[in-house]
């Protein structure tokens, strides 16, 4: 190797090893004021605008920590810490998931769909799960909960709605929906946990499986 070609090469090593340094030194940056957001957002109440403003900031970077703290978000329960989490704003920060992370974020979504949590919530989480593939504990999370609502699991909000009944039923209604077509997107995975779940296909198929597998296509 020539001089100059030496000189040159040891040159490329310096620029490509600060290219790198600057890269990480930029992630560490946008990883500490995420992490400076959520520990904000997460110490001490605020008022569902100022939680979404938060969810907003914290969406603007595209990291892996903010996907993480997305996700923590959008699990969230009215009391975090000393904090709240408003319904609102697990929904934004579920929306703001949208194209971001991967199995494990949609996994994730779909452990959202709980009888326990909101119905809005719910809903939002069957929105999202609907966009990507869902295969996995993803499908096995969708089946067990269209199990209990055909088993009357979910019947509480119902006793609880009064008024409000017709809405709820609508609501429902538009949730079993979704849930149907991520189901029917999702085909493949939804017979294999039918059949190594439900034993669909065995002397012992349960109701349940039959009843799913009797859906349209």
């Amino acid at each position: 190797m020539s001089l100059s070609k030496g000189v040159t090469f040891t040159i490329s090593l310096i620029v490509v090893s600060a290219v790198a340094i600057a890269a990480t030194a930029v992630l560490r940056l946008r990883d500490y004021k995420v992490d400076s957001l959520y520990s904000d957002l997460t110490a001490v109440p605020h008022s569902p605008e100022e939680e979404i403003d938060f969810v907003l900031k914290i969406a603007k970077f595209p990291t892996a920590n903010a996907t993480r703290k997305l996700v923590l978000i959008s699990e969230a329960e009215l009391n975090m810490r000393d904090g709240i989490i408003f319904p609102g704003t697990s929904i934004v920060a579920i929306k703001s998931l949208h194209g971001r992370g991967g199995a494990e974020v949609t996994d994730s979504l779909a452990r959202l769909i709980q009888p326990h949590k909101g119905l809005i919530v719910r809903q939002a989480a069957a929105d999202e799960v609907l966009t990507r593939e869902c295969v996995g504990d993803c499908m096995l999370q969708i089946m067990h909960y269209l199990e209990r609502e055909i088993y009357g699991a979910t019947a509480m909000e119902k006793q609880e709605a009064g008024d409000l009944d017709y809405l709820l039923d609508r609501a429902r209604t538009g949730l079993h929906t979704t849930l149907v077509k991520i189901v029917k997107q999702n085909s493949g995975s939804a017979i294999a946990v039918l059949q190594e779940v439900y034993g669909l296909g065995a002397m012992s198929t349960s109701d349940f499986a039959l009843e799913i597998a009797r859906l349209p296509t």
